[in-house]
């Protein structure tokens, strides 16, 4: 099967996002992510082998990602994929910073993470191991939203792209991004 084919069939939907930097208030440089593109995409962690050969090349790489070639990906983006899921226990208005779950296992416990919900992305900062979360909304340039009770929630982990490889132009072009993050 090609490499085209391989995405098409066991493809997740990923995000791509690009950052920007503009000068805050008080003179910082904040960084900002937005999204350059959703994809489908094979996300294939690294067996020890890899990651020895990967990361003699290009410092540590966790995993290598699969996906059609997209015009102007590059090594200053990150991709952000499907984990865990889960649902929500009720409906979400477009304001509320408290939200309830059905079930937080597989989730993180100890550290702020990010969810997706319907197009929303949030930042889940309190609550983690449990079924009440804390979140803060709309980040990395998504709007706020209502959501249902039963909407999937996805925990989105975070990879920053290492390097943009074996570049295939043609019909069925593909790209391969090594990268460093969530495994």
């Amino acid at each position: 099967m090609s490499l085209a084919g391989f995405v098409a069939v066991h493809g997740l939907n990923v995000i791509v996002q690009s950052v920007t930097n503009t000068v805050d208030t008080r003179g910082g440089l904040p960084e900002t992510w937005a999204q350059f593109a959703a994809l489908a995409a094979s996300v294939n962690p690294l067996s020890g082998t890899e990651k020895f050969i990967s990361q003699r090349l290009r410092g540590e790489v966790t995993a290598q990602i699969i996906l059609p070639y997209q015009a102007g990906v590059n090594e200053t983006m990150r991709v952000l994929t499907p984990r865990e899921d889960t649902t929500a226990a009720a409906a979400i208005n477009d304001s509320q910073t408290s939200i309830t779950v059905a079930s937080a296992t597989g989730f993180p416990t100890g550290q702020n993470y990010r969810i997706k919900i319907d197009s929303e992305l949030m930042e889940v900062t309190g609550g983690q191991g449990t079924t009440t979360w804390t979140v803060t909304r709309s980040v990395d340039g998504t709007s706020a939203a209502a959501h249902l009770s039963g909407a999937t929630i996805e925990r989105e982990g975070i990879y920053n792209i290492l390097a943009v490889l074996n570049v295939r132009r043609g019909i069925n072009s593909v790209m391969q991004l090594l990268v460093r993050g969530d495994a």
